[in-house]
């Protein structure tokens, strides 16, 4: 396949006018390029003295300055191996095509880069008539890519697709201004789609399911179906830098960017709406749908008319402020605005004549005291007649326009009896192992994951070891028959037996036997069963007597002391069986746990709600959820700013505490090992 490109040549300000034409001759002759200038030909003249024939045309036909010349470049694709004979081939019919064989012309053949290309000059007067060469808009689409497709097709070559010539790159202004003015529109589309993701994958797949389309590997370039900007998203917004950007998904913070188009702005219906408001009234509700279904219906399909969605919603005011029924009410509107607008325009030109008469029958002061007042009156007059005619023009804009909307866009997307609520969650798609091994494949996502590297084998003597003085260890160990594998060992050792009696001595020091109410059996507390502690998601909990004071001391032992009770752990089968309940049944246990144990949400510490919710390190889909679960059964209602610091208070703490589990860890193992060489 190759490409066609033409280059104007200017007239150059100062010195020769030839000088660029001169240049670009001498550079396409280049011998290191063309083989010694074996692969250098011309038309109508010869290539050693091919800029002075073209200098002497020019002065025959006093036509030196301006445009000087033309410089076409025709490249063909590496991977085609196209030889030198077949490439003068396409250049020799080129020039038969184009020029007519009428203009100065000099071809070359370069074949010093991976893909051979052709570079033609031809003179940009006419040698039979003296004229100067038309380029006129269209030229390259309509005569030189098709000349170039015609001889390459000749030689067997792959031609340029005919939608691309159809349809090149290159748009009017005024249609790039409407593509650019999409911008925020992305923006706010990938801010949604931010707050929901947990990892880069996560988000790329969100804004696939959205509809758009993305380009590239090294940057986030991402379009709207049906147009044809690419719109890199860390030039719209510095969030989505790489430096950024995995920083913000780590720890999410996409919750505080989240946007949407519309605003939820939707007129509240009226009774007894004429036909075509209803019609109206149900183009608005479909796209509000649609919108806030986004992942279901690829919202950005329609982006288009959302974005038009304010605009819409004026014209519906519009017709429910005239009760417009149908199409002949909006020519009936039309009709009258333009009559007001004539009235207006007639009695303006009446009123400027009488001013002009009046002005030259002023001929003593009282003549133009009189004058002046009629003016200040006729002023306030015209202000008025300009405010009507601002409106009929106005008026008549969105008559225009409801006659020309289309008000069955969208239509059968979604369920017009579904109900629209925008404080609803919003109903993310799920995202399959095989969805992110895709879009990792795709953009070459590597995840950096951080090791620990173990000697294996004394991985169980080092684990048992290291978990006697704490109540859960984790151990990360590098496998040594395959580099990707990372195995995890948890082990959990309850503490009741080896430190009871220190626990009990701290307990009774903190509280009062007869305020708390709790079990002691012996020298011991009687711990929860195992059905006790399966009744709760949580890695641990406190345990208190549901007696009528609990709360108000424990409000008192909150200021006094974050940590209040007894640290009960739960087993690997509790763990197995918790992890196989959904977000809503987890959300249900945890509720249920601080509602008996706590009475209060707000009386539990930061440490406390970190081990009740037990948030995942890497989905902050799933945290999301939870946290969110938790509020809704617990009946709380609070800002969106204030649930967004509850939350990151919580990560931040579930974060502090798995890294300091790590360093824990890794402190153990040099301990151990330090001592395993001691005792040889």
């Amino acid at each position: 396949m190759a490409i066609t490109k033409i280059l104007n040549i200017h007239c150059a300000t100062g010195g020769n006018p030839a000088a660029h034409l001169k240049n670009a001759l001498e550079y396409i002759r280049n011998p290191d390029k063309t083989e010694q200038c074996h692969l250098v030909g011309s038309v109508n003249c010869l290539p050693d003295s091919a800029f002075e024939q073209m200098l002497d045309t020019k002065c025959v036909y006093g036509k030196s300055g301006k445009r000087q010349g033309y410089h076409v470049i025709i490249s063909f694709l590496p991977d085609e191996a196209v030889t030198p004979e077949q490439a003068r081939f396409v250049a020799e019919g080129f020039m038969v095509d184009v020029l007519k064989g009428e203009y100065e012309a000099v071809y070359a053949i370069h074949t010093d880069k991976e893909h051979t290309h052709i570079h033609i000059i031809w003179n940009s007067v006419n040698l039979i008539t003296g004229e100067k060469y038309n380029s006129p808009k269209g030229n390259w689409k309509n005569h030189l890519q098709p000349a170039t497709n015609k001889y390459c097709e000749m030689l067997g070559l792959e031609i340029m697709p005919a939608e691309y010539a159809k349809n090149p790159v290159n748009m009017s202004k005024e249609k790039w201004e409407y593509e650019q003015s999409f911008k925020d529109y992305i923006l706010n589309d990938a801010k949604l789609c931010l707050s929901y993701a947990g990892s880069l994958e996560h988000f790329i797949f969100l804004m696939k399911r959205m509809g758009y389309e993305f380009k590239g590997k090294d940057y986030l370039s991402v379009r709207i179906p049906g147009m044809k900007l690419y719109h890199r998203l860390d030039k719209l917004d510095d969030i989505f830098s790489k430096k950024e950007l995995p920083v913000i998904l780590k720890y999410g913070y996409g919750q505080y960017y989240r946007r949407y188009q519309t605003k939820g702005i939707l007129y509240v219906k009226r009774a007894n709406l004429t036909p075509m408001q209803k019609r109206y009234y149900a183009k608005m509700y479909r796209l509000g749908l649609i919108e806030k279904k986004c992942y279901q219906c690829h919202s950005a399909e329609m982006a288009k008319e959302i974005k038009r969605m304010q605009f819409l919603q004026e014209q519906y005011l519009f017709i429910c402020k005239n009760d417009v029924s149908s199409v002949a009410d909006l020519i009936r509107l039309q009709v009258e605005a333009k009559q007001t607008l004539k009235d207006a325009g007639n009695r303006q030109k009446e009123i400027y004549k009488e001013r002009f008469i009046r002005k030259r029958k002023c001929k003593t002061t009282k003549d133009f005291r009189e004058y002046q007042i009629w003016s200040m009156d006729s002023a306030n007059e015209l202000d008025g007649l300009k405010a009507e005619k601002k409106q009929a023009k106005s008026d008549l804009r969105m008559i225009s326009a409801c006659v020309s909307e289309n008000l069955y866009t969208a239509f059968g997307y979604v369920d017009e009896m579904e109900e629209l609520d925008y404080g609803a969650e919003d109903v993310l798609p799920t995202m399959y192992d095989y969805h992110k091994r895709d879009i990792a494949e795709e953009f070459e996502i590597v995840e950096s994951t951080d090791r620990v590297v173990i000697d294996t084998a004394k991985t169980e003597e080092d684990a048992v070891a290291i978990s006697e003085g704490c109540c859960v260890a984790e151990a990360v160990f590098a496998d040594t028959s395959t580099d990707n594998m990372i195995e995890k060992l948890t082990t959990e050792q309850a503490l009741y037996e080896d430190v009871g009696e220190e626990l009990m001595q701290s307990f009774h020091n903190n509280h009062n036997d007869d305020d708390l109410g709790y079990i002691e059996a012996g020298n011991g507390f009687e711990l929860p069963t195992d059905t006790d502690k399966r009744e709760y998601n949580t890695e641990s909990y406190e345990v208190f007597e549901s007696t009528t004071d609990v709360s108000e001391k424990m409000a008192e032992d909150v200021a006094e002391n974050d940590r209040i009770g007894i640290d009960v752990s739960i087993t690997d089968d509790d763990i197995a069986k918790t992890a196989e309940l959904t977000v809503e049944e987890q959300a249900e246990q945890i509720a249920t746990a601080i509602q008996k144990y706590y009475k209060s949400y707000d009386y539990l510490s930061v440490e406390n709600k970190a081990r009740l919710f037990n948030f995942g390190i890497d989905d902050n889909s799933y945290n999301l959820q939870l946290h969110a679960g938790v509020l809704r059964k617990l009946g709380i209602h609070r800002y969106g700013s204030d649930i967004f610091e509850d939350y990151q208070s919580i990560y931040g703490e579930t974060m502090k505490k798995a890294e300091k589990q790590k360093s824990e860890y890794e402190c153990g193992y040099e301990d151990k090992k330090w001592e395993r060489g001691r005792g040889r």
